[in-house]
């Protein structure tokens, strides 16, 4: 039989365990990703250039690129860009991220031609991040597509070109 104290201990351990699981239900719920968070480098080794992709449980996407970002631990520090995503915005990348689990990393080639790509994606589900190094495969490739197009599209919405049309 276990004694009394020992037993009050244990359903204290248990009960805090519990609470603990509970909020980081209740944050993965309130977060627009869903708790889903991402970072992303992607390097083009011919010409040693570099674009990073981060997004933030808040639906918060960062974008940085150049060739900074090779030396620099946390691209997402000193981004080139930010923005907050709406939910509609979010849902081409979130129907990826959800399938993310059944990801296969592909060895890096050594053709610099190629791209290399470095992930480390958070999930609801996992109480640590998986990380990849790959080459590339078709769900890194739309992946990368679907954020250049939404960091490209909401740039230039927030930062138009100016009318370079001469004045007479």
């Amino acid at each position: 039989m276990i004694p009394r104290a020992m037993a009050a201990a244990l359903v204290m351990v248990l009960a805090c365990f519990g609470l603990l699981l509970g909020g980081c239900t209740a944050a993965a719920s309130n977060s627009p990703t869903g708790g889903y968070s991402l970072d992303m480098r992607v390097m083009q080794g011919d010409t040693n250039l570099a674009v990073y992709y981060g997004l933030r449980p808040s639906g918060e996407l960062v974008y940085n690129a150049g060739r900074n970002i090779l030396s620099v631990d946390d691209p997402a520090a000193y981004p080139v860009w930010t923005t907050k995503l709406t939910e509609a915005q979010l849902a081409p990348v979130m129907e990826l991220l959800r399938r993310a689990e059944t990801l296969e990393a592909e060895p890096v080639d050594t053709d610099a031609a190629l791209p290399a790509y470095k992930v480390t994606l958070r999930t609801p589900e996992r109480t640590f991040a998986k990380r990849y190094d790959s080459g590339p495969t078709p769900w890194l490739t739309e992946l990368r597509r679907r954020l250049d197009l939404l960091q490209r599209t909401l740039r230039d919405q927030a930062m138009p070109y100016p009318d370079l049309t001469p004045v007479r």
